[in-house]
Order: structure tokens, then C-alpha cells, then sequence
């Protein structure tokens, strides 16, 4: 359905509009998305020797989605989506509120309703790390390249307790999905 504005402003058309109370929600729902302040969708997190960058950009989230996912019958790869990993990756770790994710109920129990698999922690943190290239270690910062994230990984993950793998995943797939809040200039300046 299409309606004509006529001559009238963008604010006056959308509430000359007919509105079901659900498309009234959705709407007031954008306009909190419109005033809110910036958010930035990766996030420096201490890991390591340092404090590294965690960011799954397109390229990582293709390739995220093509790993995570699974074969089917006649062997071709079915891709999950985005959303269900992080829904996979989350249940479990934290509850969601519509303001922010509520990181405070981390704790052994947690594990017990997780449904996530070592892939889905250790390439969403491999490809985060990738995607990020940046990090600050003895004060310097430095790119991180392919070859130093699988020494990283190699050295602090991979043999290491599954849950600070799922830390990590978690955190770096919330940054996506969620976001972190952020100054106006340090989204801009710093955008990976």
C-alpha cells in the first residue's frame, strides 16, 4: 500500500498515515534509534598480551555464517544466519533487555543451557580478531594480521577452557548486533 504525501513534510505524511498500534510501536521504536547517541559495532577488549580490537565486518560475518552453519543431506553447506549464531552463542551467557545486554550473570550454571559448539567460539573469535587488525600491546599500537591471529589463537585459545573462548564470541557478536556505545567522534575517527 502507497500513500501520496502530497506536498507535505516527511513528519506530517508518516502521522497522516493510518497506523495499527503495532506499526505506532515500530515507529516510536525508530525514533529512539534516531536520538539515541552513536554506537560503534566493535570493541576493544584486554585479550592476550594487549587489548585487541574484536570486529566481524561483511567478510567475516559471510564467512562466519558459512562455518557455523552445517551440511545437509546431500552435503552442500546451509549457512546459519547472524542472528541465530548470536542467539546460539547467547543463550546462556546473558539475558537481553531491549537497552542493553545484562553482563552481570556469568557464571558456571550458564553453561548448562548453552547449545554452542567449539566453532562457533573459536572462528567468531578468529574472524573478529581479523577483522579488527588493531590492537595496543606494551602501549604501541599495532595491526594484526592473519598470521598473528592464528599464533594468538594457537597460544591463548585453542587450548584453553571453552568458556573464555565463549566470552569472547559472545562479546565480539554483541558488539555487532547490539552495539557499544560510543562518543560521536570516536566512531567516526576509529571506525575499523
Amino acid at each position: 500500500m502507497t500513500f501520496d504525501t502530497g506536498n507535505k513534510a516527511m513528519p506530517e505524511a508518516v502521522a497522516a498515515v493510518p497506523q495499527s498500534p503495532d506499526l505506532a510501536r515500530l515507529i516510536e521504536t525508530c525514533r529512539e534509534i534516531q536520538a539515541r547517541p552513536p554506537r560503534q559495532t566493535w570493541a576493544d577488549i584486554p585479550f592476550a598480551d594487549g587489548v585487541y580490537r574484536f570486529y566481524l565486518g561483511r567478510d567475516q560475518i559471510k564467512e562466519l555464517e558459512r562455518l557455523c552453519g552445517h551440511q545437509d543431506r546431500e552435503g552442500a553447506v546451509v549457512p546459519i544466519g547472524i542472528g541465530a549464531l548470536f542467539a546460539r552463542v547467547s543463550k546462556g551467557r546473558a539475558f537481553l533487555t531491549p537497552s542493553a545486554p545484562d553482563w552481570s550473570n556469568i557464571h558456571e550454571a550458564a553453561a548448562l543451557a548453552s547449545e554452542i559448539t567449539e566453532r562457533d567460539c573459536i572462528e567468531t573469535m578468529r574472524l573478529a580478531l581479523v577483522g579488527g587488525n588493531h590492537a595496543v600491546v606494551n602501549g604501541e599500537t599495532v595491526a594484526v594480521s592473519p598470521t598473528r591471529v592464528k599464533q594468538l589463537m594457537e597460544t591463548y585459545v585453542v587450548y584453553q577452557p571453552l568458556e573464555d573462548a565463549w566470552l569472547y564470541a559472545f562479546a565480539a557478536l554483541g558488539a555487532r548486533i547490539v552495539g557499544v556505545e560510543a562518543a560521536p567522534a570516536s566512531v567516526a575517527a576509529e571506525a575499523p
